[in-house]
């Protein structure tokens, strides 16, 4: 599994699409939605939950929502909401994914378990709240919203840079490279 994660990872990194895709779906539906996200392929991410609906799974809700967002930007800019009610609908239905994550706790509570290393459940919390912060930040872009997607952005940022080295790193994408790119908008 490691030796598959890093491969999409490097591909995911070289641009090379196809070879992420085809490595991220042997991984798994979470791989290979955050590889679609990735990639801007939003119409196969809204498909492919479609076919198996998200439910509690804050991965797939980032990634719905997302697609979402990016559907109701209707091919412009990433801060213009398209007229109509098609980017109304898809932009009710991306609020309507981050309500559910924001229905889960960005704080871990937990038994001790006497074992050293991070909680059990730290991972799940770090992704759930960099999912959540990053998909309310791509909100906030539709709304007009600028400082606030900023803000949101340097949240997850800072969370990231709170989890754990590893490799491939255990977020699909860098925060950092979406703060900058708002960051670039704003200026």
């Amino acid at each position: 599994e490691h030796n598959l994660e890093m491969l999409v990872h490097a591909a995911a990194m070289s641009g090379r699409q196809n070879t992420a895709g085809l490595h991220a779906a042997a991984l798994g539906r979470t791989a290979f939605l955050t590889t679609l996200v990735r990639f801007g392929e939003h119409a196969k991410v809204r498909a492919t939950v479609a076919a198996v609906p998200c439910r509690a799974d804050p991965v797939c809700l980032y990634a719905h929502g997302l697609a979402l967002a990016a559907e109701a930007s209707g091919g412009k800019a990433p801060w213009q909401l398209s007229g109509g009610a098609r980017g109304e609908a898809a932009l009710a239905t991306a609020r309507a994914s981050l309500r559910q994550l924001d229905n889960s706790s960005c704080d871990c509570i937990h038994a001790p378990t006497g074992k050293p290393g991070p909680p059990p459940c730290a991972w799940d919390n770090a992704a759930r709240c960099i999912a959540g912060w990053t998909l309310r930040a791509r909100i906030a872009l539709l709304d007009g919203d600028v400082d606030g997607a900023v803000g949101l952005l340097q949240r997850a940022v800072e969370r990231e840079a709170g989890l754990a080295y590893d490799e491939p790193p255990p977020w699909h994408y860098p925060t950092r490279h979406c703060l900058g790119a708002v960051l670039l908008l704003a200026a």
